[in-house]
């Protein structure tokens, strides 16, 4: 198994199918878990994918594969000269400064859409870092490695639905009342570029 940390040009979020089986099965849908890291994978929330991510499982033809078992993104700041990788500008950007625990730091978040389609994501920095998300970025999906499959298959808490989820418009209504309990499901951030070189297998 390669443990070698990738570098900070490129960069990877590992994502698995995680929900929305009730759902009609389409990658719309589809609920997944997420994460850089595997302790980031059991900690976040589970949610559906932005529309720039669906274009890219759509043209690189991974849509039946990210609904089966998942897929790992991959994402640089500098053009990268082969196949599957799709360009992304940066749209709009907003930063505002927060203050935690008595300390004060700088929220960013940017709104990237694609050159060549209608999709589109947000990225928020990750690690609390103060550099400004880059003006474009170029993002590929590539199938699941054998390593994080085997990892997610021990772990069968992650690829199981939650209870009362939705993730429609629809699923809040049942002859025109809501219906208790429903969770409305969110759309997953893309991290922005790390500080530091990370594997999804280290902490």
């Amino acid at each position: 198994m390669s443990r070698k940390p990738i570098v900070t040009n490129v960069w990877t979020l590992t994502i698995f199918r995680s929900g929305g089986y009730a759902q009609e099965s389409n990658v719309e849908n589809a609920i997944f878990a997420f994460g850089r890291k595997t302790e980031e994978v059991e900690f976040h929330q589970k949610q559906n994918l932005p529309t720039g991510v669906i274009q890219i499982l759509k043209e690189s033809n991974l849509v039946d594969e990210a609904l089966e078992s998942g897929f790992v993104l991959e994402l640089s700041k500098t053009k990268i000269n082969s196949p599957g990788w799709f360009e992304f500008d940066r749209i709009f950007s907003s930063t505002k400064r927060k203050s935690c625990h008595g300390m004060g730091h700088w929220s960013q978040r940017a709104s990237f859409g694609s050159v060549v389609g209608s999709g589109s994501f947000e990225m928020i920095p990750v690690d609390w870092s103060p550099s400004e998300l880059p003006q474009k970025i170029w993002m590929r999906a590539v199938p699941l490695t054998d390593n994080r499959l085997a990892w997610v298959l021990g772990r069968g808490d992650i690829l199981n639905s939650e209870p009362n989820e939705q993730s429609t418009l629809d699923d809040y209504f049942e002859l025109g009342k809501i219906i208790p309990n429903q969770k409305k499901i969110d759309v997953i951030h893309l991290p922005g570029p790390p500080e530091k070189p990370y594997h999804f297998f280290i902490d």
